[in-house]
């Protein structure tokens, strides 16, 4: 958000396009978003695949690795540049036979100074209360208004209006064309929503750079991170990766007319911490992934589960207690109690009033009458692999050499 340049103007349609010469004429002068349908997709690379199945628009013959596309037969899905150009990396098409629709472009330029020096006062106030036990609720505070500042871009601009007559709610879902029309014209409106999807990609063609740089040494990421092997073989990268960002920084604190070190505050032990450049987070004993947001690892003997709506620090303690190796554990069956969980079911009572007396933790009794109610019971988690996972992973044993 601070490095890049983003759309600046209403979208203007592109016709067509008579070359590859106008495409990249366009795509490296502008912010571009088009539908974009290839044919004969193969993976260029095996490390990653970046294609979100999810994301397509039509497809045919598609072969998917944990929702992710590895080779279709063809398959429609819209792009922004930063996108098309990962997708260069990592895949190979049939180049003649590429269709290109609905092309738009947007002039480009870095976000308004204004937001820009709110989102560093935010980044230097996480960093320094970083650690600070007496300062937990503000590092909160900042931490969570730093990943608001691109929430509030994305926030959905086409919402369902609500209305409470007779008794009874009523969802309207206004037209699409006249709620963006009246977002455009809204004098409340401070951000754009295009703004928000060019950060992800950005973030996405990022992300792929050090997966593709790291290649079979990569082993599974995450939004921002990547665990790979071998790491001290990759320094290069990880350098040049980061001077760049540090070159970007710098000319655009040049454009806002703002000291180049407010990018980079110190945190509490005076060491400077640079936005949006790669940490090293330390090495794990073991690792263990079974799909995205499924992983156990052991570093400086202990053991960390990540599994998503899962409450981390309970299920490890469940899965030490009830393993006695607890990677055997993080498989396809794991059932982790409702106790340990922390998921809840959620039953909506809504003609069911009730009434009573509730204690708070204070030991203070108040009375209450409610028309309806959700009643919320712990409830198990099982790990399942759906079909299209069994079926990659299977292929990958099939196929694996000494090479891996």
């Amino acid at each position: 958000m601070l490095s890049e340049k983003f759309p600046m103007s209403r979208a203007k349609l592109v016709e067509s396009i008579s070359s590859d010469e106008e495409l990249f004429d366009y795509l490296y002068n502008y912010c571009c978003m088009f539908d974009l349908t290839l044919k004969d997709v193969t993976p260029k690379v095996d490390c990653d695949h970046p294609i979100s199945a999810s994301k397509l628009i039509k497809s045919e013959g598609v072969t998917k690795d944990n929702g992710r596309v590895i080779s279709a037969d063809w398959l429609t899905v819209s792009v922004t540049e930063q996108d098309f150009f990962v997708l260069m990396d990592f895949y190979n098409w049939d180049w003649d036979t590429m269709e290109i629709a609905n092309f738009r472009i947007f002039e480009k330029a870095y976000l308004p100074t204004a937001f820009v020096k709110a989102i560093l006062k935010l980044y230097k106030d996480k960093t320094v209360l970083k650690g600070i036990e007496e300062e937990i609720i503000n590092y909160m505070i900042s931490k969570n208004m730093l990943n608001a500042a691109y929430g509030m871009i994305v926030t959905d601009i086409v919402r369902e209006v609500i209305s409470y007559e007779n008794d009874v709610f009523q969802s309207t879902t206004p037209e699409l064309e006249e709620a963006i029309e009246k977002y455009n014209k809204s004098i409340k409106r401070f951000l754009y929503y295009p703004w928000g999807v060019w950060v992800t990609s950005y973030a996405r063609a990022n992300l792929f750079s050090g997966i593709l740089a790291c290649g079979r040494d990569y082993v599974y990421s995450d939004t921002d991170s990547i665990k790979v092997l071998h790491p001290e073989q990759h320094m290069d990268y990880i350098n040049h990766y980061n001077d760049g960002v540090m070159e970007k920084l710098k000319r655009a604190a040049e454009f806002h007319k703002i000291d180049v070190s407010e990018f980079s505050p110190l945190n509490r032990k005076g060491v400077p911490k640079p936005i949006g450049v790669w940490d090293f987070e330390g090495v794990y004993d073991k690792f263990k992934t079974v799909g995205a947001k499924r992983y156990m690892y052991i570093q400086d003997g202990e053991y960390h589960l990540t599994v998503a709506g899962v409450n981390k620090k309970k299920a490890m303690q469940y899965i030490l207690k009830t393993y006695p190796d607890p990677f055997d554990g993080l498989d396809e069956g794991l059932v982790v109690p409702g106790d340990y969980s922390g998921r809840l079911l959620l039953d909506y009572c809504n003609d069911e009033p009730c009434s009573g007396v509730v204690t708070d933790y204070l030991g203070v009794e108040g009375e209450f009458s409610e028309l309806s109610y959700v009643h919320m019971e712990p409830t198990t988690y099982e790990l399942t692999y759906s079909m299209d996972y069994k079926a990659y992973t299977d292929a990958l044993l099939e196929v694996r050499d000494d090479s891996w």
